[in-house]
This record gives C-alpha cells, structure tokens and sequence, in this order.
C-alpha cells in the first residue's frame, strides 16, 4: 500500500498552483531550442520572457538556474548549475544570456540535479522545468517524479512544454508534474511562456490548511480519471474499525478542514471493479494532491520468426487489452518501455506489419501498454545481414539514364541510390529509384562525369546496406543554335544527347539555369522548333536533363530587332 504524508507547506490542489518562494528553475539549452516559434529562435523568446521575469520578480523571491545541454553535443552528462539559489538578478540573467543551444536532452537527470541542490530531501523543494522537447538520454520522467515524490519532504515539479506538438513529447512531462502534485502547462509562443513563468514562479503560498484533493489514475503513471469513481476516505476509530468521513462518486475528490490523522482511502470504478487502496497521515496545516492508482489485470501476447533480414517487413501475431495508444514495436534488447524504432499502432486485428531494424543485432519485438508506457509481452527476434547485390551500367556517360540491376530485401521504402562516393546516406539526391517499381532500377542521368556509387538504402533508419563504385563518361551533349535570329521568326536548334524526357531550353544568358522563356522536350524531335522571343539581345540554348533540371550543354545567341 502507498503512503502519503501530509504535511504543513504550500497548498498544491488539482487546478491550482502553489510555487514556493524559493524556486530552481531548469532550462532546455539542448540543439532543438535553435527551432523557430513566429520567425524568432526559442532560445531568444526564453532569454527575452526571463529577462522580463526578473525585472518585475519581488525581491524577497529567490531563483536559481540549472541548464542542460549548452556545452556538448552528444553528451547527457551535459548540466550545470549556472547560477545557484540566491544569485542577483543580473548574474542569472547573464546565465542565461551566455547559453547556446547545441546537445542533448537530459531533461530528468537535470530536474534531478536541481532537487539535489535544493537539499530536496531535507526541505521543501520546488522545481520549473521549461522543455521544447522529449528526454532523449534513455531516461523516465514519469519514473523519476514518483521517485522524487517518495524521497523528498514536501518536493513539486512544475513542467512547462515549450511548443511540444506531439502527445509522445506531452505525455512523459505532464506525468513528472503529476507525481509532484505540480502542474503542467503548455506554452505555444512568447505571452503563453510568460504566463506559464509567472504562475508558477510569481504566484504567492496560499494559506496553510489541512485537507485532501484526491485524484486516481488508470495504472500507475497512467492518465487520470476524471468520472465514473467510487471514493470512500475513512479514519480507525477507538475500536479498531474504520469511521467514513467521506463518501463520493465524483471523478476527484476535495476535502477541506479535516483533522490530523492517518486516513485510509478507498477508489473504485464500478463499471469493470477495479479498485485502489492508500493510506494518508494528514498533519496540521498542509493539503496537498494524493494520487492513487486503479490496477488491473492486463494480458497480452506477442510472437513473430526467430530471425529476418535487416530492413526486412515481418508480420507479427498478437493479442492484447487494445487500449487506446497500445503500440507494437521492435527495439534493442533491453531498451526502456517508452522507446520504439519501427512501430505501429494497435488496429482492428492482428498480424500487424513491422520493418526490422537497418543494423544487425538482437532485438525483442513488444506489445507495449499506451498509458502508462508498460511492456505487456515480447518476444526475441534476431536482425541478420541481407544479401544485397547491385550491377551498375559499365558504360554509363552523362545524361544517360542509368539502368541498375539488383537483389535485397525489398521492403517498402527501400531505394537504390546513384551519388558521389563521399556523399552521406542522407539527404540523397534526385539520382534514384524506390525498390518498388521493380528490377532493374532506372535511374535518372547524372550531370558531370567522375566517379559515382550505386548504394542500397534501407528504409529502416536510412542505412546503407550495399555499394558499388562505378564511372560515369562525358557524353556528346550539345545545342546548336544559330548565331542570330530575328525577333519573332521560327528558328531550329539542332541537338545531341540522351533525348527522351530531357529538354530544350531558351532563356536570356542572365538567367539562372532553372529558368526559361521557350522549352521544347527533347522527345518531340530534333532539331527543336522555337519562335524567337520579341525582345532582343543575348539568350541560350540549354540542353537540360530531365530529372534535376541540370544544365549540361549551352550556347549563346542573339535575338536581332525586327524591321
């Protein structure tokens, strides 16, 4: 059974906020604060909106800051405290001014880097994280939040989800809030971030009182439930039983002005039986949010092959309780219940499609419980390498499209790529073919001859499955027009190339190579028939390839004045 302690200190009901006066506020310096809300950075909003805070902030207020993710890339060590509790206004505005955005977002270990600092378990706590962003150093937020909870005296996070859009980025902040009893805001832009910093760091300690604000969830961790619940709060009499207080089929329950004591608390959902138990010590002065969590029995199971190529689609059979944002995927071995690879979302029936991943390895395919993140079953399944084979063309020139036979596991969103040798896997150029419209590939031409690779690329996390080194020759590409023509009068240009979809462009010699005043596809004939523009003065004839507009030959002209 739970244990709660209610003790004296700030009041911290559902739909209310109590900051303390003495506050840690952790601050997102990771890369993702360089993204833009409005055409602004997010990194210069938070400086202008804290800036702006600690002007109009009483003086009998005291803030430190903790950042993460200013110094290093790559590295979730990356948390500093850079101005401790106590410091002048000036020194943390300069804190905060100095950041620059560039790692990761070890957004947990930094929170709990704050509590340490405040002696969380000695005294009072309050900590403001403002996040743009998901944990991204295989972390629990929600886990960590009932950790602080269960260790600290009386410690609350407030979250600030700063321009989150995805309920996978809100779910695991919002928990954190919950287990502390803070409160999690969502802010959009600049006046919604100011309002979140002011409520929870300007907003005064309401008065001491005793009581109770109950809410339950659905499994621990999992989302509250706001109706359909049974509560019954009881207190053991003289005679060992227990005496109601209160009694209640309301989704959350207050209780004001109760006496000291230990109270035992009972929840239930009437409509599948599903109950709850804790019991709360209520000392004078303190109210404060108990949540009590409603388990039930969930079952799921999960099996698919014993192994599969890399990249690979499988099918994978399962049952499972089917609640609503349920999940299959494939991950690492060992991985923590919030992180996914390939997945899909639980459907109407089972098999549901998954890709394997891109490296070789032991993985373990789950059915993974929405809300809270539980892992209901897996099963172990081995990524082996794919026998991939590519032929390019031996006698490919510019221009010409490149024909590329080949074998590997065809899953869907596969490509064969043509680029140069030091290109990276991504972004590719427009220099391929998917998987799907079949074997061979036919690949558009390239622009320049030298040396190029014909590469496989997995879907699955864009890797590179195979390569093979080819070169592409000059080819005989030209446009001949003539040295002049009149203004208005119907000219021929005469050409060499590959042909086919590629183009006869005229444009005036100042224009860049993606712009024309008169095309003719190269497949309608050659030479190509243009009526010359009315304006005189230098243009060119462009031979252009048809996949990346590339322009491979030109010659310039003059368009003379009409008499």
């Amino acid at each position: 059974m739970r244990k709660f302690i209610i003790a004296a200190g700030a009041v911290l009901g559902l739909g209310q906020i109590a900051a303390a006066q003495d506050a840690m506020l952790v601050l997102d310096a990771s890369g993702s604060m360089w993204g833009e809300i409005e055409g602004r950075h997010k990194i210069l909003i938070a400086r202008d909106v804290i800036g702006d805070l600690l002007t109009d902030l009483p003086d009998d207020r005291q803030l430190g800051l903790v950042a993460y993710g200013h110094n290093r890339r790559g590295d979730c060590s990356d948390i500093e405290t850079v101005a401790r509790l106590g410091a002048d206004r000036e020194t943390i505005r300069d804190a905060v001014n100095n950041l620059r955005p560039l790692g990761m977002t070890p957004l947990s270990a930094a929170v709990q880097h704050a509590a340490e600092e405040l002696a969380y378990t000695e005294n009072a706590a309050t900590v403001i994280l403002v996040s743009d962003g998901e944990e991204t150093c295989d972390a629990d937020p929600c886990a960590l939040g009932a950790a602080l909870e269960a260790q600290g005296v009386d410690f609350t996070a407030h979250v600030i989800g700063f321009d989150i859009s995805t309920e996978e980025e809100r779910r695991p902040l919002e928990c954190l809030a919950r287990e502390t009893g803070g409160r999690f805001i969502l802010a959009s832009n600049s006046t919604e971030l100011s309002d979140a910093l002011r409520e929870t760091v300007e907003a005064p300690p309401p008065p001491a009182e005793a009581g109770l604000r109950l809410q339950a969830t659905d499994l621990s961790g999992g989302p509250v439930i706001n109706e359909g619940l049974l509560w019954r709060v009881g207190i053991e009499d003289d005679a060992g039983g227990d005496v109601y207080i209160s009694e209640s089929e309301e989704g959350t329950v207050t209780l004001d002005d109760i006496p000291p004591g230990t109270y035992d608390i009972w929840v239930e959902r009437p409509e599948d039986g599903a109950e709850g138990r804790g019991e709360v010590t209520v000392n004078s002065g303190g109210t404060r949010s108990v949540t009590i969590a409603i388990d039930i029995p969930l079952e799921a199971t999960i099996s698919t092959v014993a192994e599969a190529v890399v990249g690979a689609n499988i099918a994978v059979e399962w049952t499972g309780p089917q609640r609503e944002g349920d999940w299959i995927t494939i991950v690492e071995a060992g991985s923590h219940a919030s992180l996914w690879d390939s997945y899909a979302r639980i459907g109407a029936s089972s098999p549901t499609q998954l890709r394997m991943p891109g490296a070789p390895g032991e993985y373990e395919v789950r059915y993974v419980l929405g809300a809270p993140h539980r892992v209901l079953a897996s099963t172990t399944i081995t990524a082996v390498e794919a026998e991939i084979s590519l032929t390019p063309p031996t006698d490919a020139r510019v221009g010409e499209q490149l024909v590329v036979e080949w074998s590997g596991p065809a899953a869907r969103g596969d490509v064969i790529v043509v680029t140069r040798p030091d290109a990276p896997a991504i972004p590719y150029s427009t220099n391929y073919a998917p998987v799907a419209r079949g074997n061979p590939a036919r690949i558009p031409g390239v622009s320049e001859p030298g040396e190029y690779e014909v590469r496989y690329l997995l879907s699955a996390g864009n890797t590179i499955a195979a390569r093979v080194a080819f070169e592409v020759g000059d080819a005989d590409i030209s446009v001949s027009p003539p040295s002049s023509v009149t203004a208005g009068a119907q000219f021929e240009v005469p050409w060499s190339g590959p042909g086919g979809r590629d183009y006869i462009y005229i444009a005036r010699a100042d224009q860049g190579d993606g712009y024309y005043v008169l095309y003719q596809l190269a497949e309608r004939g050659n030479p190509a028939t243009f009526t010359a523009p009315d304006a005189p003065g230098q243009y060119e004839a462009r031979y252009v390839l048809q996949r990346g507009r590339s322009v491979v030959a030109r010659q310039r002209f003059e368009v003379t004045p009409a008499e």
